[in-house]
């Protein structure tokens, strides 16, 4: 049951957070964008919203124990925060996991170094 509660969150973020995420980069890449559309924004925080639910039941998306499904989520929420952030009040249940998360001692070397550079990227596309 565990395994497949793991599995079911791997496949929320390759099916729903990452897919609403890659859109916008896809607007900012191929056509041109010099901002995040409305749509597109609304149907990222959709997915916040259901992270959001998800972690109403628990400590960690999969449960109340760090599972490789917080990882690959927080690798991709980490992306999609510059491009819509996170509003703390309207999500605080994310941004709770999301504290714990980045208090992992490798966090900063697994996941800062690479989006520094995607975020400055981002910045020059929104610019």
């Amino acid at each position: 049951q565990k395994r497949a509660t793991i599995h079911q969150r791997l496949f929320y973020n390759s099916g729903l957070l990452f897919p609403a995420m890659g859109a916008i980069v896809v607007s900012l890449m191929r056509e041109g964008a010099k901002t995040v559309a409305k749509d597109k924004a609304d149907v990222l925080t959709q997915a916040y919203a259901s992270l959001e639910t998800l972690l109403e039941r628990s400590k960690y998306v999969a449960g109340d124990t760090l599972t490789i499904a917080d990882l690959s989520i927080v690798a991709t929420l980490t992306s999609a925060k510059p491009l819509v952030p996170i509003a703390e009040n309207r999500f605080p249940k994310i941004s709770e996991w999301f504290a714990r998360v980045q208090a992992l001692p490798y966090f900063e070397e697994a996941n800062q170094v690479g989006l520094r550079k995607f975020e400055e990227w981002i910045k020059s596309m929104l610019a």
